[in-house]
């Protein structure tokens, strides 16, 4: 993640990313965190992001962060290839036609 962050040419994306997470798993209510498959690599995104860079956006602040990890029980492993899966559909959304597809084929099924 930290070798992302410090390239140049993705920190832009990085940031769109990281307010896109923000609104599909952040809001406020109820039922908001409860789409795993997209909540659990979005959140882990965030997190694994906010802690190699904190002041990369005032997304970083959010408490909520930090409780959907605890309770999901995402280890730092766990939250590291849901972090590659939001990166990779993310590439794929940015440049389609890229060899991002092989990636996210690795990455189907990690649980």
């Amino acid at each position: 993640m930290s070798e992302t962050i410090k390239n140049s040419a993705s920190l832009e994306l990085i940031k769109l990313d990281l307010g896109n997470a923000n609104i599909q798993c952040g809001g406020e209510g109820a039922d908001v965190r409860t789409n795993k498959v997209v909540c659990n690599p979005a959140i882990s995104f965030m997190n694994q992001t906010c802690i190699v860079a904190p002041a990369i956006s005032r997304n970083c602040e959010q408490t909520y962060i930090r409780e959907y990890l605890h309770a999901q029980n995402l280890n730092e492993t766990q939250q590291s290839k849901f972090s590659y899966i939001f990166l990779a559909n993310s590439a794929a959304m940015n440049h389609p036609g890229s060899p991002i597809e092989e990636l996210l084929t690795l990455t189907r099924g990690i649980k």
